[in-house]
């Protein structure tokens, strides 16, 4: 039901390219193919063992990608990538991406036994949290305008809609879904690639709909939908309550 921007197109002359210490020979190798100047950065170890970063080039408005495998020490090389996506934000920069070519807790990704923890999940949100402020959202929808100001107004509150660049309802376009009308008026309303952009669906009609005008699919389950057939979708959760 929503489209959500995580890239723009990029401008190459708008790129800006750090690394941490993890691999920096795969930083240089990747500026070295994309043919941009790998930017320099400082980590500063304290003596109570805190880390400091500084960007040393310019974000403001770039494009900013912050290179970091997670691997050995793990801990420290997760730490540095979080300091210097916070460091990027506080710099303006336009957008934001980290580069994690070795997620070190992708196998923590589920409860298997009782009180433990769900690692993978949480540096997820660590890493949304550092760098998605500022995400555009849309609502894309086969519902009139009048049925989803009332059903939002009671759970987000009267001034819901200004959390949304736009709205598109059933009342907007010609054919409602699985047709992805909806989701080519969003493309053109917020001037965005497909490939921009992923709809979060509870349906095989959205899932049809969003996949139709080449928008990448993740489905929450629904009590309503919950037999659907689902095939085709990128992700398939039971809810959205470990996404931060």
């Amino acid at each position: 039901m929503r489209a959500v921007e995580y890239h723009a197109p990029l401008r190459m002359d708008r790129i800006v390219v750090f690394g941490g210490h993890a691999h920096p020979d795969l930083a240089r190798g990747l500026c070295k193919r994309l043919k941009v100047p790998l930017s320099p950065s400082t980590t500063t170890t304290f003596s109570n063992d805190c880390l400091g970063v500084q960007l040393q080039a310019n974000c403001r408005q770039a494009d900013v990608f912050i290179v970091q495998p997670l691997v050995p020490p793990v801990q420290q090389n997760l730490m540095e990538l979080l300091l210097m996506l916070d460091a990027a934000r506080g710099a303006s920069a336009a957008r934001i991406t980290a580069v994690i070519p070795h997620f070190a807790y992708a196998r923590s990704d589920k409860k298997d036994a009782p009180r433990i923890s769900i690692a993978a999940r949480l540096v997820a949100d660590l890493l949304v949290a550092a760098k998605a402020r500022g995400q555009r959202l849309a609502i894309a929808t086969t519902t009139s305008h009048g049925n989803i100001d009332a059903l939002l107004s009671r759970a987000l509150g009267k001034r819901w809609a200004a959390d949304f660049d736009t709205i598109v309802a059933g009342d907007d376009v010609r054919h409602k879904k699985p047709a992805p009308d909806v989701y080519f008026e969003i493309l053109a309303r917020l001037k965005l690639n497909a490939s921009d952009c992923v709809a979060i669906e509870d349906s095989a009609n959205g899932l049809i709909a969003a996949s139709r005008a080449n928008i990448p699919v993740l489905i929450t389950r629904s009590m309503f939908f919950r037999d659907d057939d689902f095939s085709g979708a990128r992700v398939v959760l039971d809810d959205l309550s470990g996404l931060g």
